[in-house]
């Protein structure tokens, strides 16, 4: 993956699995890109069906680089990830977001959104719960 300023009409694909799905499709609602991210780039319409094979990606959200504003390919990965990442928080879930690698000469920006999944904490031995009292 090299790093690279991105070029005017350039698009970047985001593919979200099942349990992220939501996000991608608040993400590609109008206006729900912000700040330097919502200026630079621009969604375009999104396949909205979510297919049986849920192997790798359920929801596709692409965005199309707007204007050449000299950001490069890895800024714009971060703010994709600091986008979803916020969305996230507001489900109190967290996520992580991949960035394919791509075969040589294949330079276009294709990430993925997974939920991570951590197990739920363990509420029979917390400190200072003594089942005598």
């Amino acid at each position: 993956m090299t790093e690279r300023p991105l070029k005017q009409g350039e698009v970047v694909r985001v593919e979200f699995d099942r349990a992220s799905a939501p996000l991608g499709i608040e993400l590609a609602q109008h206006g729900a890109l912000d700040g330097q991210l919502g200026q630079i780039a621009t969604v375009l319409p999104a396949q909205r069906d979510i297919k049986d094979d849920f192997s790798l990606g359920a929801y596709l959200v692409e965005f199309a680089i707007a204007s050449a504003s000299g950001v490069s390919s890895s800024v714009l990965v971060e703010m994709v990830r600091a986008s979803v990442t916020k969305r996230a928080a507001r489900r109190n879930a967290s996520v992580e977001v991949e960035r394919l690698h791509r075969p040589p000469g294949d330079e276009s920006i294709h990430l993925v959104v997974r939920i991570e999944r951590t197990p739920p904490p363990d509420t029979t031995s917390a400190p200072g719960m003594d089942e005598g009292n």
